[in-house]
This record gives C-alpha cells, sequence and structure tokens, in this order.
C-alpha cells in the first residue's frame, strides 16, 4: 500500500536576483548577456493567467486565432493520463461532468497532483528518462530501485535541486542509498555518464566532442572530458545474491586520458569555476554547481522538458539540445523564463510546476483547428494530440478492464492476485518493447507506429481485460438497464465522453445482431479501444 503524498514544502516567499556567469552566450539572449529577474512568489492561478497573456499577444503577432478550449470530458481524460498515466474512472468522469462548479478543473488538477495516482506514473517517467524502458540484464533490478526511490522523493516533493544532487554525488549500498542505480546503469564508462548528466540536467548534447570539438556547439573536446573525468574511478559491486545490495563507489584523483593522445585531463566544471579542494568530493562539487540557483541552464531544462511532458514538445525542440550557443530560439523566450524564474522562487518545486503549466488554458486548447491555425505546429494556438506511451496505454486497459478489482476480489478471498498481476507484465513486456528506439525518448508527438496498430488489433492485449468473466465489460452485457444507459456506460468508461446518437444507434444494432449480448458488448468495447481517439492523447 502506497502512503498519500505530503503537502510540498515552504517556498522560499522572497526575490531572487539571478544573474548568468556562464562563459557562454545564454540561448534566451539575442546578443549580449542580460539579468533575468525572478518573480516574487504569485499564485498558481496568476501565473497561469500570465502565461495565458503572453501567449495571447505572441498568437496575435502570428496571426493566429486559438483554438476553443477542449470539453469537460476531453479535459478530464487528458489530465488523468498526463498525471495519473490512465484514463479517468467511470466514477470519476460521471462526477466531473455533472459539477456545474466554475472552478472545477482547477479543482480536479489539484486533487490529482501530489495524489498516489501522480507518484506512482511520475516515477515511472523519471525512471524511463534517467535508466531508459530497457529490462534486460542489471537493467531490471536498477529500473525498479531507482523506481522505488524516485517514488519516495514524490512522495514527499522533495525539491529538484536535492534530487539532482543527490543522484549525481550518490554512492554507498543500495540498501542505504538507492539513489545510485541511476549512475550504476551507465557505470560502463565515464564518458557515458557526462553524456547522461549533461543531457538530463542541462539540455545540452555533449557526446559529439568525445572525438573532435562539437561542430555547432560551445563545447571543446577538452571540455567533454574534463566533464568526464568527475566520473572517472566509480566501481559497482553487483550482488551475488538476489537479496544482496548493490554497492557504488569512486576511486582515483579525477584526471582521464582524452583517448588517442597523450594528454591527461582534471575534472573541471564546464559552466565555470567549481573548485575541487579534494578529488574524492568531485561528483558533489558538480553536483553543488550544476544545482546553483544562477546556473540557467539547470531550471531551464527542467522546465523545458516538463512542458514538453504536458504539450507534446517543448520551449526548444528537442529538449536535449537547448544548445550552449544561440543555435536555438525558444517557442516563446519570455513564458520559458517566467516559468523558470518562477520553478527557482518556489524551491524547485515540481508539482507547483505541474500544475501551473495544467492550469494555464494553453494546455486546455482543443485539438480542433480552425481557418488560421491548421498548420500551426510551433506556437501551441491548438493542442496536438500523440499517442499513448506504452504505460498509459497498459495502465488504462487495465482500469477499464476492472484489472485492480480483479486483484483485490483475489486478495479478498486469500489469494494474492499473481495470476493476474503475470498477465500484465506479459503484456507490459511485450508491448514495451514495440516503443524501444536507441535514444529512449518519449512519444510525444502525434505518432505511433503500424506495429503497434496492429499488434493493439490482433494481440489479445485488449481481449484479456475487457473478455474476462469478471470485467466491467461482460457485468455490463448482462445487466438489465436499457441499452442506451449500457451504450452511455461503454463510451463514458472508455473515451471519457457520452455516446452520440449515430455512435448509440450503431453500436444497439451490432448487439442486437450478435451471437449473444456479451459478444456483441466485447465487440463493441473493442472497436472503441481500437480507435484513433482511444489510442492518443487528444
Amino acid at each position: 500500500m502506497y502512503l498519500k503524498a505530503a503537502p510540498h514544502p515552504n517556498t522560499r516567499d522572497c526575490l531572487i536576483t539571478l544573474m548568468s556567469r556562464f562563459q557562454f552566450i545564454s540561448i534566451l539572449c539575442c546578443a549580449t548577456m542580460i539579468s533575468v529577474s525572478a518573480l516574487a512568489f504569485v499564485s498558481e492561478e496568476i501565473l497561469a493567467g500570465q502565461i495565458d497573456q503572453q501567449f495571447a499577444e505572441l498568437w496575435e503577432r502570428k496571426g493566429l486565432t486559438p483554438s476553443e478550449l477542449c470539453t469537460d470530458g476531453e479535459f478530464l481524460r487528458r489530465a488523468h493520463l498526463h498525471v495519473n498515466g490512465r484514463v479517468p474512472t467511470l466514477a470519476e468522469v460521471e462526477t466531473f461532468l455533472e459539477d456545474e462548479t466554475p472552478d472545477k478543473r482547477n479543482r480536479v488538477i489539484n486533487a490529482l497532483v501530489g495524489g498516489l495516482g501522480y507518484t506512482e506514473h511520475w516515477a515511472n517517467v523519471w525512471t524511463v528518462r534517467l535508466n531508459g524502458r530497457q529490462r534486460g540484464a542489471d537493467n531490471e533490478p536498477l529500473f525498479n530501485m531507482l523506481y522505488d526511490w524516485f517514488e519516495e522523493q514524490l512522495i514527499s516533493n522533495t525539491p529538484y535541486d536535492e534530487i539532482a544532487r543527490q543522484l549525481i554525488s550518490a554512492q554507498g549500498s543500495s540498501s542505504q542509498d538507492k539513489s545510485i542505480a541511476f549512475l550504476a546503469r551507465w557505470s560502463e564508462a565515464p564518458r557515458n555518464m557526462a553524456v547522461r548528466v549533461s543531457k538530463i540536467f542541462l539540455g545540452v548534447r555533449m557526446q559529439c566532442a568525445q572525438c573532435h570539438d562539437h561542430p555547432y556547439e560551445a563545447v571543446k573536446r577538452e571540455e567533454f572530458w574534463e566533464t568526464a573525468a568527475f566520473f572517472q574511478g566509480i566501481e559497482v559491486e553487483r550482488p551475488q545474491r538476489r537479496s544482496d545490495p548493490w554497492r557504488l563507489s569512486q576511486r582515483g584523483n579525477g584526471r582521464l586520458r582524452i583517448p588517442d593522445t597523450d594528454k591527461t585531463l582534471s575534472a573541471r566544471y564546464i559552466l565555470g569555476d567549481a573548485p575541487i579542494a579534494k578529488p574524492a568530493e568531485r561528483r558533489r562539487v558538480l553536483g553543488d554547481a550544476l544545482t546553483a540557483a544562477d546556473n540557467r541552464y539547470f531550471s531551464l531544462a527542467l522546465v523545458n522538458w516538463m512542458w514538453s511532458q504536458f504539450m507534446g514538445r517543448g520551449m526548444v525542440s528537442p529538449v536535449d539540445d537547448m544548445s550552449l550557443g544561440t543555435r536555438q530560439r525558444p517557442m516563446h523566450r519570455d513564458v520559458f523564463n517566467l516559468l523558470s524564474d518562477d520553478f527557482i522562487a518556489a524551491n524547485f518545486d515540481l508539482q507547483r510546476l505541474a500544475r501551473v503549466i495544467m492550469k494555464s488554458e494553453v494546455f486546455q486548447r482543443s485539438t480542433e483547428p480552425n481557418g488560421t491555425n491548421r498548420f500551426d505546429s510551433n506556437y501551441l494556438s491548438k493542442a496536438s494530440p500523440r499517442a499513448m506511451t506504452p504505460e498509459q496505454l497498459m495502465n488504462s486497459l487495465v482500469e477499464i478492464g476492472g484489472f485492480n478489482d480483479m486483484v483485490t476480489d483475489s486478495m479478498s478471498r486469500g489469494g494474492t492476485g499473481e495470476e493476474y498481476i503475470r498477465r500484465l507484465r506479459q503484456q507490459m513486456d511485450t508491448f514495451v518493447i514495440l516503443y524501444d528506439n536507441d535514444e529512449m525518448g518519449e512519444v510525444l508527438n502525434f505518432q505511433g507506429t503500424i506495429q503497434q496498430a496492429l499488434f493493439m488489433m490482433n494481440s489479445d492485449i485488449a481481449n484479456r481485460f475487457v473478455a474476462d468473466p469478471e470485467s466491467p465489460i461482460s457485468n455490463m452485457a448482462e445487466s438489465r438497464d436499457g441499452m442506451k444507459t449500457r451504450m452511455e456506460e461503454l463510451s463514458l468508461r472508455i473515451l471519457s465522453r457520452p455516446a452520440t446518437a449515430s455512435e448509440r444507434r450503431r453500436f444497439r444494432n451490432h448487439v442486437n445482431n450478435a451471437e449473444s449480448k456479451l459478444q456483441g458488448f466485447q465487440d463493441v468495447a473493442w472497436v472503441m479501444l481500437n480507435s484513433t481517439e482511444f489510442f492518443y492523447i487528444h
């Protein structure tokens, strides 16, 4: 049983003046360095309103009329998929659609972010981001270890700078510190860790500088290996038995020889001077330097990634290619700064950032285009639909098929629910393979593959749940409620909206002509589950 999330810690209600001290030109500057003043701490609703105003001015300059706000059903489905990683339950849909209070969307956002579903889903999102989806060999225990650690951090809403420092400086035994799973995953070579850390915590791709000066970044080859030197000497001790802990330690003096040369370099922070008094403390020094309030890249990289999770694309895209020069321009420079400043002023509060983004009308726009924004793919004047992640899809099927209730019923009868859990894991492993790619990237755009669609249609991934004798779909077929009521319930359960008159008519005709009511309802459910409307976040 998971604990409910605790209230987020007090934030610093103060002005923080930020001055870039980089030797590079900030991506937010046009030609010269600028000073960015942080905002006084304001309410989430006011900040969301400022974001909307800034985008309204952008759309006007671009000659774009924004799409209308999405419907209540679309909003609720979108919110649950992003926060809980699943579609809303039938009861949640019915309650929300019946609610006529004007602030119901904000109240749902406040209830979701920080709740049980949030901590479980976002622990997985973060673990996938850091360690990838691949579960072979050592990756599976390390994935599970890091997931458990992230869940604890999200329950307590640990500030993001603390999370980052811990991940970068972690060492010791997994029995005391499960955060070692991140560096243990990439421990084959210091260069692997340098690449991952720079991508995730700075939003910068450094890997091209391994062999030569970066062709379009302000990163020299020597600077890459000076960064890699922070991770020189890391050793991982794998457990001999499953019950034994993992161990991560670091030795050496923090010096690395550049391959195929006679040149040896010491660890040095690429964005400024970070004195290293003792080599053994070099990763702690790196963590402190990366997460400093005046390191604009740290907060901007996180805001960029979070924005992409909710909006489908980052302020700068790709999210790990923000650039140390002026090559990349953000979607909206002022909003990017606004969110970054607030993130720092709010003590790097991940929950607040999620709520602010979701409370904006930019997040709540419909995917339905109008005559002016049909071809807009850059400025969010309409929402961009995209395929669910495999976790969102599987969690949604589990909810629709009543899987959780089956496990609970099994346990109430003295069982463990292991049969259902094993079935779910088998299906999940098969489906996740179809989402793997070399960069372990997220599915953020309106995409999906033919293989994924065919797998959904031809496998029993859906039928395993909806056709189970204990599933809500089977119970619905046997119900004595009228056909209209049952069709309405089926649409609300799967698509989070009422069925149209045309859909009810076609579905009723199919059920009445099927071999049995059960077969007819299962057919209708299968069609809904394999529809574009279900498969995508819209």
